[in-house]
């Protein structure tokens, strides 16, 4: 499923097997409706890149074995960052890592392996 602003992409959407191709704004009901019914929520994974977001149906861990290790960093159960991207670094209040990345105002945990 992909989810985005933009819809000069859907048919690179449909080439690479979407299951739905959302534009935003997008409304809770019609994203759930696109979900397979078969499918956990577990197996889905919202991947956030420069044109927008999208939702695939692959499970993290197949995900970050997938991609290059020495470009994507797996900081938590269920993020994974470029850290190309990463501005900051630093410590919370209670001693656990936390990191910002450039141009997104939150602030991402890191896991304590």
């Amino acid at each position: 499923m992909f989810i985005t602003a933009y819809d000069q992409y859907a048919i690179e959407a449909f080439e690479n097997e979407a299951i739905d191709y959302l534009l935003e704004p997008i409304k809770a009901e019609r994203l759930v409706a696109g979900l397979p019914k078969n499918r956990t929520p577990a197996y889905f994974q919202w991947i956030r890149v420069q044109q927008g977001k999208s939702l695939i149906r692959k499970h993290i861990k197949e995900l970050a074995d997938e991609l290059d290790p020495e470009h994507f960093w797996q900081i938590h159960p269920g993020t994974i960052v470029n850290v190309d991207h990463i501005s900051k670094v630093s410590r919370s209040l209670t001693g656990g890592g936390v990191l910002r990345l450039r141009d997104r105002p939150e602030t991402l945990t890191v896991s304590q392996r």
